[in-house]
């Protein structure tokens, strides 16, 4: 899918350096006229005792960085398995794109998670589609594409453009598990 400048880009945003990286380049395309525009999409799980802090964070990131804040409390529930909390977040996200008119759903999916994409499906046995990894963009929802802008880019990356803006991010314990992808 290729965006423009009338669209409207919603930034799935955690509050860790990759995504809070990510809405960094996109408001700086905003700026520079190539996207519409850019919201901050935040799913809370409270699935961990730092979801409210994040949560906050996120906040406070989107309204220093002058852009709005979409945000989504999923209830807590017994079923806590990481391939359920993404259904429910991909879910979450559409439904937010869906109300802000977004055409893309971007993420922060970085180098090592497409390295550790394609280590699972070799071990899983998968045959050369499964190793083919993450695709940069697909179809998510009609007319609504999931985007992954920053496989490309490194975790490394994401922490010096965060520190070049002076942007702290939280460090997310899950987000060193390939299970959460």
């Amino acid at each position: 899918a290729d965006f423009g400048s009338a669209d409207v880009i919603l930034a799935a945003v955690s509050g860790g350096r990759d995504s809070l990286a990510l809405v960094l380049a996109l408001s700086v395309l905003a700026q520079r006229g190539d996207l519409g525009s850019v919201v901050i999409g935040h799913v809370n799980h409270h699935v961990r005792a730092e979801s409210d802090q994040e949560a906050a964070h996120v906040r406070a990131f989107g309204e220093r960085m002058g852009l709005p804040v979409a945000e989504c409390h999923l209830p807590m529930d017994a079923d806590r398995r990481p391939a359920q909390l993404r259904a429910q977040r991909y879910e979450a996200l559409t439904d937010m794109a869906r109300a802000w008119q977004a055409t893309g759903i971007a993420t922060g999916h970085h180098a090592q998670d497409q390295l550790e994409t394609i280590l699972l499906a070799l071990v899983r046995g998968a045959g050369p589609v499964g190793l083919g990894g993450m695709p940069r963009v697909r179809p998510l929802h009609g007319e609504i594409a999931l985007v992954r802008p920053m496989l490309a880019c490194t975790r490394e990356d994401a922490a010096m453009v965060c520190g070049l803006a002076g942007v702290a991010w939280c460090d997310d314990p899950s987000n060193d598990s390939s299970e959460s992808l």
